[in-house]
């Protein structure tokens, strides 16, 4: 299979999660909810903190059985083609009587639908380890700015259907014109219609997920044998080197059955924690674990209470809140975008420019701090919150392409699901910490996840000791092997 066709096959899944996770969970979704049961919304948002904990706890026990039975691409195929019809599902629930057993039936829909979404995703993410080192970061921005883009269009169709955004353009007024049907239809119709078109699109990406590099683990190609080299003054020497050996017949390996796999995954997972003192590659990958619980969680949170921000501090309407979604994506697409042209032209210095995006971070929080405090204006914070996109948008990116660089090989599934693992357990604190000061002043976000950055420049610093101290040692591994004596002995 050809490489662009694998690349195409792995983006091909993050534009279908996108669309879901984007405009069906994201905005469709809770409308089917509301016309459930209006009072449902925070009951909803505690099952919701709930499976999410359970799955950050459960997923790098997946991804250990799933590293053992070499699965990754297979289960990624499997989860996808479950998740995504079972979406469909929505469009029935969406115009069937409300009662109990409807809200229990969407509920639990939603809780095994997202386990396999974020199943998907991880084995996705750890695919990224198939490709090229070299080509990791720039396929990552590639990924994201597939999924973004997709998201964002998407996005923005649905507005001008529903009426949340007034067209001011050739394209949206054509739009809009054609989709006018839709907007004067019945609302739980149009939900239902909406439900179906969005998830056969999904349905339709989904299927170039089948051209995403294979199972089988990444090995090293062998440097060809260098024959024995003459030695006329140690003739017995070079007699006994270039004697075949006697090769005795390897005991067979057990195959690993799934639930032979299940069960060593609980010591695969203890096992590896423990080797984070003395493994390299894990040391590297458990460092830099902990820097993105910091710096991710920070543009994550800020990036889902965006929309909650602008309407408590300025009170906005719901086209305005539209607009502000749309440009928020629109940045971040601009963000991938312009990560792609800066990875093109300065190579290797990813860890640099984590550290860099970061300190952007804690700057355009102060920022946006003193524009609320201050009141400099809506402009003003709008700005400064595109400005936060860009950046994150660029960073996610980078430091996805930068995890699978630093695992060690064959764990690919196992610390990716600790990478998800971290990103759901930061996300799920901060937003805690957020709904308990909900009594302060909105402002008071931007102070929390400004200071949640800070650990992270730590755990940067000591993972740039480490990389340092791995490029020195390699270094001197090479000096040695040239000033060693050739096979077969020194000439006397």
């Amino acid at each position: 299979m050809g490489y662009k066709l694998q690349v195409t096959g792995w983006v091909a899944f993050s534009t279908a999660f996108n669309i879901l996770n984007t405009v069906v969970y994201g905005t469709l979704f809770p409308e089917i909810l509301h016309n459930l049961d209006a009072g449902f919304s925070k009951e909803f948002s505690i099952v919701n903190v709930i499976t999410t904990l359970a799955s950050s706890v459960i997923l790098p026990f997946v991804g250990s059985v799933t590293d053992q039975l070499h699965t990754i691409k297979r289960w990624m195929i499997w989860a996808s083609f479950f998740a995504v019809p079972a979406t469909f599902l929505y469009a029935l629930l969406a115009v069937i009587p409300r009662g109990n057993y409807s809200l229990i039936l969407a509920e639990t829909l939603y809780v095994v639908v997202m386990f396999a979404l974020r199943l998907a995703v991880m084995n996705n993410n750890a695919l990224l380890s198939r490709f090229p080192a070299t080509k990791r970061v720039m396929l990552s921005l590639i990924n994201n700015i597939f999924g973004f883009g997709a998201a964002l269009l998407s996005l923005a169709v649905l507005r001008l259907v529903t009426g949340a955004l007034t067209p001011t353009t050739s394209v949206g007024v054509f739009l809009a014109t054609h989709l006018a049907g839709l907007r004067e239809m019945d609302p739980v119709t149009r939900l239902a219609i909406l439900v179906v078109s969005y998830t056969a699109l999904a349905f339709f990406a989904t299927f170039f997920s089948f051209f995403s590099p294979t199972d089988a683990p990444a090995t090293q190609p062998q440097a060809p044998a260098r024959p024995p080299e003459e030695d006329p003054l140690n003739s017995a020497r070079n007699d006994l080197e270039t004697t075949p050996l006697v090769e005795f017949p390897k005991p067979p390996v057990p195959k690993v059955t799934f639930v032979r796999a299940c069960v060593r995954s609980f010591s695969d997972v203890l096992l590896t924690l423990k080797s984070i003192r003395t493994d390299r590659k894990a040391k590297e990958s458990a460092v830099f674990l902990f820097a993105y619980l910091f710096f991710s969680t920070a543009g994550v949170v800020y990036t889902i209470f965006v929309v909650t921000f602008f309407t408590s501090v300025y009170q906005i309407h719901i086209e305005t809140q539209s607009l502000l979604q749309l440009f928020y994506m629109s940045a971040q697409v601009a963000g991938v975008f312009f990560g792609m042209v800066f990875v093109r032209i300065v190579k290797g210095f990813d860890l640099i420019t984590l550290t860099c995006q970061n300190v952007i971070f804690c700057c355009t929080f102060a920022l946006l701090y003193f524009s609320v405090s201050m009141s400099w204006g809506y402009v003003s914070s709008l700005a400064i919150s595109l400005v936060i996109a860009f950046t994150y948008s660029w960073n996610a990116s980078v430091a996805r392409g930068m995890m699978a660089k630093l695992i060690p090989p064959g764990k690919e599934c196992l610390f990716m699901g600790f990478y998800s693992t971290f990103t759901y357990i930061g996300i799920t604190v901060v937003s805690a910490i957020n709904g308990a000061l909900s009594n302060m002043p909105p402002q008071t976000l931007c102070v929390l996840l400004g200071f949640f950055l800070l650990p992270s420049f730590i755990f940067l610093f000591w993972l740039s000791r480490l990389l340092r101290a791995d490029k020195v040692a390699a270094q001197s591994s090479l000096v040695e092997d040239a000033a060693s004596p050739a096979i077969g002995g020194s000439r006397q």
